[in-house]
Formats: structure tokens, C-alpha cells, sequence
């Protein structure tokens, strides 16, 4: 079984014997695993016999815009996200016709699209904890339970009136569900959530610029490490064979010798690893 993603959905099977499976066949997160290697190991459709491929059922979602979002397959479900007005619709894979089981239609603001740079889309779901969750327009997440498809919360995580929504598929990691906004086009301030995959509240927010503590750094001198640090570059430190001066002017001369010996300098330890970023 295959899925099309477009505005009308489609299921393939193939004409002739069923072939040994060797995956699951489930398709809970967008990119198929953390990896996001988009690879099925289902073995059923191969080069020899995708010639035989035949349509057998379809489903218009009645939205014509673009349809961005892979359908998820958990268990014997598919769950289909549509782009704004952002419904959600569960079919029922065990039985003939594949009938819908319910449809979740959410109140998204339709002013929303016209904010939206680059169509009305929605980049998917992903299955959790029992629930569908993904992302609506108008910069709110939502959690739908995906037996009876009720809704479990929903969370403003976006500000539409600073030229933000919220097009992306979320991410789930453990209990957090990861969100960020869209609208870089707009100049807005880039961030990451953190939601609590329970309950839905925002539990931490980290900026894409800004001081530390809004960028969440971490440094930690007991055990001489840091996993991400930005450091002023204003700050004094020793430069070899200079002096005292600003951070950024290690860089200038000898260039990027005197800033790996200048961060020592800055942090109290030293770094096992530098990246050079030119532009």
C-alpha cells in the first residue's frame, strides 16, 4: 500500500501475490523515523512489479491548495492533515471502501492565510502518546486523541500579529513536542517550544539570537563543558601576542590561531572542537 499526498488521496495495491513484509508497515512521523530517511522496508512493491500498480480507492479533500503533509499509518488508521482550514481525517484501513472513522475540523483563523507568505500549506502530523498532533495555521498545536478523534488541547504557540504561523510539522521527542514558527520573510524573532506532550503547555522557549539566556545556553564550569555557548563579542579577553582586546579581534589577526587560544581565556576552559563560519 502506497499513499499520494495530493488533494485527492489515493491507495495502490499491487495485482498478484502478496510478498513476505519484513517492516511494520506504520508510518508515524513525517520522514517515516528520526532520521527522516523517508525509507519503508516493506518489500511487496518492487521494480520487477510496479509496472502492475493500480489505483483502487481515492479521497478529495475538497482543499486545492498544497497538499505538503504525508498521510501518518498507525495500526490499522491513516490519518490525513489537509492544508488551512487544517482538518484532520482518520479512514479506516480494515474495512471494504476504507470509510472515514471521524474528521476533527478546528477553529483556525482565516486570517491566517493572508499572513501566510507561501500558500496555505500544513507539513503534517505526528503520532504520540495516543494522539495525532500537528500544528494549525493561525499558530496554535493541537493534540487530538486518535481513537475517537476528540480534541485533548490545543496551545497558542504563535503571534499572528507579529507576521508569525505555524505551517511546520511538529517534533516529538520523548514528552516534548518541539514547534517553531514560519515568517522569516516578515523579520520575526525566531524561536523553539517546547511543549509538554501531556498536557500541551509550552514548558521552555528557546530564540534563534539574542543573550544566552534567551537562546537557553548552558554552560557548566563543574564539569568544564558547554553543549552550545555564545560569547559577546565586546567581551575582553587575552589575546596571544596582543593583549587584552575584544573577542572579535582575535579573529582579525593571526586570525583563527589567536581565537582558539583567546577562548580559554573567555570560558575558563578549552574547547575540543571550532567551527569556522565565513559569509
Amino acid at each position: 500500500m502506497r499513499v499520494a499526498p495530493f488533494a485527492a488521496v489515493a491507495l495502490i495495491v499491487l495485482q498478484g501475490p502478496a510478498a513476505s513484509v519484513r517492516d511494520d508497515g506504520q508510518w508515524t512521523m513525517p520522514g517515516k523515523d528520526y532520521s527522516a530517511t523517508r525509507y519503508s522496508g516493506l518489500s511487496q512493491i518492487t521494480p520487477g512489479n510496479a509496472a502492475r500498480l493500480r489505483p483502487i480507492w481515492s479521497f478529495s479533500t475538497g482543499v486545492l491548495g498544497g497538499h505538503e503533509g504525508q498521510p501518518l499509518v498507525v495500526g490499522n488508521t491513516m490519518y490525513v492533515v489537509t492544508p488551512f482550514p487544517n482538518v484532520l481525517y482518520a479512514f479506516d484501513l480494515t474495512r471494504e471502501g476504507y470509510p472515514l472513522k471521524w474528521k476533527y475540523r478546528p477553529d483556525v483563523n482565516p486570517t491566517s492565510v493572508g499572513i501566510a507568505c507561501c500558500d496555505a500549506i500544513n507539513r503534517g502530523a505526528v503520532y504520540a502518546d495516543g494522539k495525532i498532533i500537528y500544528n494549525l495555521l493561525d499558530g496554535h498545536t493541537v493534540a487530538v486523541d486518535a481513537k475517537s478523534g476528540q480534541e485533548l488541547w490545543k496551545t497558542q504557540i504563535a503571534d499572528m500579529n507579529q507576521g508569525e504561523t505555524t505551517p511546520m510539522a511538529p517534533f516529538v521527542a520523548g514528552n516534548r513536542v518541539i514547534v517553531g514558527p514560519s515568517g522569516g520573510e516578515f523579520g520575526i524573532y525566531g524561536w523553539v517550544k517546547g511543549l509538554d506532550l501531556a498536557s500541551g503547555k509550552v514548558v521552555w522557549t528557546a530564540h534563534n539570537m539574542g543573550p544566552d539566556t534567551l537562546m537557553l545556553v548552558r554552560l557548566d564550569p563543574s564539569k568544564r563543558a558547554t553543549a552550545l555557548m555564545s560569547i559577546p563579542r565586546d567581551l575582553k579577553v587575552h589575546i596571544p601576542g596582543h593583549g587584552v582586546g575584544k573577542i572579535n579581534q582575535a579573529y582579525t589577526a593571526p586570525r583563527l590561531i589567536a581565537s582558539q587560544h583567546a577562548m580559554p581565556s573567555a570560558v575558563g576552559f578549552t574547547s575540543g572542537r571550532y567551527f569556522h563560519l565565513s559569509g
